[in-house]
């Protein structure tokens, strides 16, 4: 039986001429679940923790779990936990009264009601935009409306249009999609200065332990012609769920406009390919074999070209492709740089 999954490119060149292309697995229910680099990233700075030994990508933030992640965006768990600050919220548990409590007392997070947190509600996209520009020093109802805090931060310059129809687009705001905002928050300039929100906070630091995987599916993924996805190899360092396409070679610069990689189908369905950048995007669909070489083409503009012409690499880890020009320096994917136009995407079968 076909499977079918969408790959996301997303292509940002940026100040140290690096840009990653981002791959996705199939989480629960057939969700295709991004951001696992994102969550081992905040990870490892104690900002991201999951439970359980997963992050739990692939289900829906509440409104008690978007209160932890703001309390520990600002750097501020530290304090919340030494002010045990009172709130009036019967429904919130006894453990996370500490950061309910906190945002209550600071105004940055108010109830569903007098008595009612909402605690186990699910948060909507324009509600975590609006904690995480709060979070920035903006403030909804003078720098933005609460009601569309999302094209708010695509305004900012923190979110491009495309990742931010792709949030507002879900039925529900999903967890995956709250460590790539809170990533790109975390690089993002606080309001009115040149300062990043991570250059103002204390990091809690990595975590003891071994890092949670994106999602139950992918710590134990079902067999082949089970609904899921089959086995996965020749990537050191990647999650264990297995991801449809896996780098094989470096890039290659056709004529003026074109960047190229090899890839190899890991297992068998309907790939559709998309690249974004700012307002630009293209996608194309292509059947794919297990164990078969592709090559894909990325039509892009003189700025991306410029970037890698001198030479680098290109290497896949935790489902992110990454091509670095031969400085060999790398940054995140949120620190905005120039974004190539993406004009045309194009996957051909070379085995």
């Amino acid at each position: 039986m076909k499977k079918a999954l969408s790959i996301i490119i997303a292509l940002s060149i940026l100040a140290a001429s690096v840009f990653p292309v981002y791959a996705g697995i199939l989480g629960k229910d057939g969700y295709l679940v991004t951001g696992s680099r994102e969550a081992e990233l905040l990870w490892e700075q104690g900002l991201f923790l999951g439970s359980d030994g997963t992050f739990r990508l692939d289900e829906p933030l509440t409104r008690l779990e978007a209160a932890v992640m703001l309390t520990r965006l600002l750097g501020a768990e530290n304090d919340a936990r030494a002010q045990q600050n009172a709130h009036p919220f019967s429904d919130v548990p006894d453990w996370a009264n500490i950061y309910v409590g906190y945002l209550y007392q600071n105004k940055l997070s108010q109830g569903i009601s007098d008595k009612e947190y909402g605690a186990a509600d699910n948060v909507t996209v324009n509600q975590y935009f609006t904690l995480m520009l709060r979070a920035l020093g903006y403030s909804d109802g003078i720098d933005f409306s609460w009601d569309s805090a999302a094209q708010a931060a695509v305004s900012l310059e923190i979110v491009t249009p495309c990742e931010c129809d792709d949030f507002v687009a879900e039925s529900r705001f999903m967890r995956n999609s709250a460590v790539i905002i809170s990533y790109a928050v975390l690089y993002s300039q606080k309001k009115g200065t040149d300062t990043t929100l991570l250059e103002t906070i204390s990091l809690p630091g990595k975590p003891m332990g071994e890092m949670p995987v994106a999602t139950l599916f992918a710590k134990d993924p079902p067999a082949e012609g089970s609904g899921g996805q089959g086995g996965q190899g020749g990537q050191t360092g990647q999650s264990s769920g297995a991801a449809y396409i896996s780098t094989i070679g470096g890039f290659s610069l056709l004529g003026d406009t074109t960047i190229m990689i090899k890839v190899t189908c890991t297992a068998s369905g309907s790939v559709t390919v998309k690249a974004s950048s700012g307002s630009s995007s293209a996608e194309v669909t292509a059947d794919m074999v297990s164990g078969k070489v592709y090559t894909i083409n990325f039509e892009v503009g003189a700025d991306a070209m410029g970037a890698l012409s001198g030479g680098g690499s290109v290497s896949m880890v935790n489902q992110t492709i990454t091509f670095t020009t031969s400085s060999g320096s790398t940054q995140s994917k949120s620190v905005f740089g120039v974004k190539p136009t993406i004009k045309s995407a194009q996957v051909t079968d070379v085995d």
